[in-house]
């Protein structure tokens, strides 16, 4: 009886010393595999200043226009000749060109068959004979639907622009996208509008496919390619032809011929009151913006859209329009130029 007993208990020690050993070999398995998934993790790219945002629908539904035929055209041609140039533009020799040539554009921007035609660039991809043809077959003309302009054929090329080109560094994987913003109007997306479509291959080659916005595009030092359709001359008007300097022109105000009451103060210039009467967009709000520039008394051309960063661009963004405050008289005070103008008699602002 005593032995039976004691064989129960040395076979019910030995069960629990079985569990606890099958225990502890899971929890070494689990733990290697842990330890795995972390190290794989590490090795995944992390894109600086760039959130995670998946895009849940079909890139092909943001090109839709049924309202501009032209549009909706130019943007499936967009999207074709951008997802060719995905895959030619994600290598660092090519970044470098592109980066190389769009900093010294005054809009950031290159043409896109100048920058595939040169020899470099024929060599390095396998996607390179796709892209050209895309380049070729896209037909970019649009008729515009504009009451001042109506019926004119607006001529455009494929471009590739750089917001931030002059902080991008050229050895980060790029993001490349092709430029036209989402359809906030699909369900889910009404906290996307603005956004845009960007691919980017994570280190196995894999293509990601995400949301981004201007402030993504202007903060993250991954260089941002996006495709889009622009003017010739935009494209070719170099930076050096335009001051982007702050530094004010030196005037003694001593000199007799300055004293002027009202210049003795510093003078800016705002804007007010503003209407939209046509509504472009496929979807979202409209945008007004300003252009301007200042030509000093030495004849220098500078630009007066400055940022909230103390840099300088071409326009400014003064409001933003719902649709259904088109035709409607806004107000919003927006500064727009802070340069200084004095003497009246010698400087002009456009």
């Amino acid at each position: 009886m005593k032995t039976k007993v004691s064989m129960k208990l040395i076979i019910g020690i030995f069960t629990i010393s079985l569990i606890s050993f099958n225990s502890c070999e899971k929890e070494n398995e689990l733990d290697k595999t842990n330890s795995s998934q972390q190290a794989n993790a590490e090795k995944q790219i992390v894109l600086d200043n760039v959130p995670n945002i998946s895009n849940p629908h079909n890139v092909e539904l943001y090109t839709l226009n049924n309202k501009d035929a032209d549009d909706e055209k130019i943007k499936k041609d967009l999207l074709e000749i951008a997802q060719a140039a995905r895959q030619v533009l994600k290598e660092t020799s090519i970044n470098e060109n592109v980066l190389k040539n769009a900093t010294v554009n005054v809009n950031n921007s290159v043409d896109l068959l100048k920058i595939v035609n040169e020899g470099k660039l024929k060599s390095t991809s396998e996607a390179y004979p796709k892209l050209l043809a895309a380049i070729h077959e896209a037909d970019l003309t649009h008729v515009s639907t504009n009451p001042l302009k109506s019926g004119k054929i607006e001529e455009y090329i494929p471009a590739i622009h750089v917001p931030n080109a002059e902080t991008a560094d050229m050895n980060k994987q790029p993001l490349v996208s092709p430029g036209f913003e989402v359809n906030c109007e699909l369900p889910g997306m009404e906290q996307y509008e603005g956004y845009i479509v960007a691919w980017y291959y994570d280190n196995k080659g894999n293509q990601k496919e995400i949301l981004i916005n201007e402030e993504t595009a202007m903060n993250t030092s991954h260089p941002v390619f996006i495709i889009d359709n622009a003017e010739a001359e935009a494209t070719n008007t170099k930076k050096s032809k335009i001051d982007y300097s702050t530094k004010k022109p030196e005037i003694d105000y001593s000199d007799s011929s300055h004293q002027m009451k009202s210049t003795m103060s510093r003078t800016e210039y705002h804007s007010c009151e503003y209407q939209i009467n046509k509504r472009y967009e496929s979807w979202g709000k409209s945008e007004f913006c300003i252009t301007g520039a200042h030509i000093n008394e030495n004849g220098g051309v500078q630009l007066i859209c400055r940022r909230d960063d103390g840099t300088y661009n071409l326009w400014k963004k003064v409001a933003k329009v719902k649709k259904k405050h088109i035709g409607d008289l806004r107000e919003n005070w927006e500064q727009f130029c802070s340069n200084d103008v004095r003497p009246f008699s010698s400087n002009y602002v456009f």
